[in-house]
């Protein structure tokens, strides 16, 4: 992904607690800003992924339901992991008939 944050966003990488951040944001700053892949940079990837997703769907009712309730006791701020494996449970397809239900009704659209 463009921001940096595919592998937090999708579980690949864990994401520290609030309390565990807090230690390593206090520990040396030169430590921090020179290992692109420690702890507190995936702890950070994880709130500005968890910001985009609650800034995209805003609007939507039930995704900003599902994003709001993403909210786990280790991370107080949301974690982005838990929240897109939600919405797409919520909006992916189920089976291959509603896919290509979907595909179909995009082939027949156009614009007006």
């Amino acid at each position: 992904m463009i921001r940096g944050y595919h592998g937090v966003l999708v579980g690949l990488e864990e994401n520290p607690t609030d309390d565990k951040a807090k230690v390593l944001a206090s520990t040396a700053w030169t430590n921090l800003m020179s290992d692109p892949k420690n702890q507190y940079n995936k702890y950070k990837m994880n709130t500005r992924a968890y910001a985009d997703l609650l800034q995209c769907c805003i609007q939507d009712i039930v995704s900003f339901r599902i994003i709001d309730t993403a909210k786990v006791k280790n991370l107080a701020n949301g974690n982005s992991a838990l929240t897109w494996k939600r919405l797409s449970e919520k909006f992916a397809g189920c089976n291959n008939a509603e896919k290509m239900k979907l595909i179909k009704q995009f082939n027949e659209s156009c614009m007006k």
